[in-house]
């Protein structure tokens, strides 16, 4: 009776230090970065479609948790009046929807190219970060102009300082392409 527990209690250990092994030595759990969750924007001002905004407004941009700045700063996109405008309708040829129906589905479709081009065109400014880094403000380096519509757009990866990442172009687009028009 004794060597049956020996060889009953010698099973339970045994099969009990492979399952530990076996979840401790996972190859997601030794290869993920340790993150505090996949960061998210949560908040935009002007919110899309504000109207009558004024012309001194910097964009806000508020995050779920602490950013990776430099990922914020690459990933956002600024454009106004007819720069912006020149920028869509090259976007529409480009999905060949005509309109922006493309994108409208949900994702953008292979832009990266026009993401490029945008860069070129688009307005420069600086970010203001607060102590937490989980919202800043962009503010344009030109006074925006009385009447116009604007457009900021999140393309590209952002990340968190914890380590997680969230692929922005992957995202609907409603929830990373926000437009307003300043007060005339």
């Amino acid at each position: 009776m004794v060597f049956r527990n020996f060889t009953l209690a010698t099973a339970v250990l045994a099969t009990a230090a492979i399952v530990l092994t076996a979840v401790g030595c996972s190859k997601d759990e030794t290869t993920a970065p340790v993150t505090s969750g996949t960061p998210q924007l949560v908040a935009v001002y002007p919110s899309d479609g504000a109207t009558n905004v004024p012309t001194g407004t910097g964009i806000s941009l508020v995050f779920n948790g602490p950013m990776d700045t430099a990922s914020v700063r690459t990933a956002f996109h600024f454009s106004g009046g007819a720069a912006m405008y020149e920028w869509m309708d090259s976007l529409s040829h480009h999905v060949q929807t005509g309109g922006m129906g493309g994108m409208m589905g949900g994702h953008y479709q292979d832009m990266d190219h026009m993401m490029t081009w945008m860069d070129s065109i688009e307005e420069h400014g600086s970010f203001e970060w607060n102590d937490a880094l989980d919202s800043c403000i962009y503010w344009p380096d030109s006074a925006l102009e009385s009447g116009t519509n604007y457009m900021s757009l999140m393309y590209g990866n952002i990340e968190g300082m914890g380590g997680g990442m969230r692929m922005m172009q992957d995202e609907p687009v409603d929830s990373t392409m926000f437009t307003f028009t300043t007060a005339p």
